[in-house]
C-alpha cells in the first residue's frame, strides 16, 4: 500500500513539474517581430513598393547586383561622389541609390507599373496618397523638381538614420511623378546623394 502511494505521489510530482515547465516556457519573452509597417496590408495585398524596399528587396540589406539579378533590371551606374552612386533602368523606370559598397539605400520608381499599398502609383493624386496612408502621410511645404509638393510617409517616432519611409514627388496638377522608398536621409534627397535648393524650401 505504501509503495502504491509513493508511486502515485511520484507521478503527481512529475506531472506538476512538467506543467510548470510548460508554463515557464510560455512566459519566456519572445524575440521582437519585424518592424511594423506604416500601413497594415489589406487581406491579400502584395504591393510592389513598401517603405522597406521594392519587390521584397530590402533597402540597407541588398546590393545593386542582387537587384539586377532578382528583377532583371539593367542599372546604369552614375557615381555622384566617393560615397554614393545613382543607378537607373530607363526602360523599366526603376532606379537605386547605393553607398560605396553598392548597398541599396533607396529605390526610385518612375513607372506606373509598380504600386504601393492601396494601389498608389505614379499618376495617383495627392488625395489618394493621404487617403491610403492616413495620419502617416504629411504634405510638406516643399516643392519637388516637378513643381508640386512632396508627400512624406514617415514613422510615428522621431526619424533617425535607421528609419525607412516613402516620399511621393508630385507635379503642379497634384499627381505623383515619382515614388522613393528607403532610408533617411537618402530617400528625401532631391539629387539622390545630396540636398538641393528645391528640397530646402520655397
Amino acid at each position: 500500500m505504501k509503495r502504491h502511494s509513493a508511486r502515485v505521489f511520484g507521478a503527481a510530482l512529475l506531472l506538476l513539474s512538467l506543467a510548470c515547465g510548460i508554463r515557464g516556457r510560455e512566459a519566456e519573452p519572445q524575440p521582437p517581430g519585424p518592424e511594423p509597417s506604416q500601413r497594415q496590408n489589406q487581406a491579400g495585398e502584395q504591393p510592389d513598393v513598401t517603405e522597406f524596399g521594392f519587390r521584397g528587396l530590402l533597402v540597407g540589406e541588398v546590393p545593386s547586383g542582387a537587384v539586377e539579378r532578382d528583377t532583371g533590371l539593367l542599372l546604369d551606374l552614375r557615381p555622384q561622389d566617393d560615397r554614393c552612386s545613382y543607378a537607373y533602368d530607363g526602360d523599366d523606370g526603376v532606379g537605386v541609390v547605393t553607398d560605396a559598397d553598392t548597398l541599396v539605400l533607396a529605390f526610385m520608381i518612375n513607372s506606373p507599373a509598380y504600386a504601393t499599398y492601396g494601389g498608389v502609383r505614379v499618376g495617383s493624386s495627392i488625395d489618394t496618397v493621404t487617403s491610403v496612408f492616413g495620419a502617416n502621410a504629411t504634405v510638406l511645404q516643399v516643392r519637388s523638381a516637378d513643381g508640386g509638393p512632396l508627400v512624406q510617409v514617415a514613422p510615428k517616432e522621431r526619424i533617425t538614420g535607421n528609419s525607412r519611409g516613402i516620399y511621393f514627388r508630385t507635379d503642379t496638377a497634384g499627381r505623383v511623378t515619382e515614388i522613393r522608398v528607403g532610408m533617411w536621409p537618402w530617400v528625401e534627397y532631391e539629387q539622390y546623394c545630396s540636398l538641393s535648393a528645391a528640397q530646402q524650401g520655397g
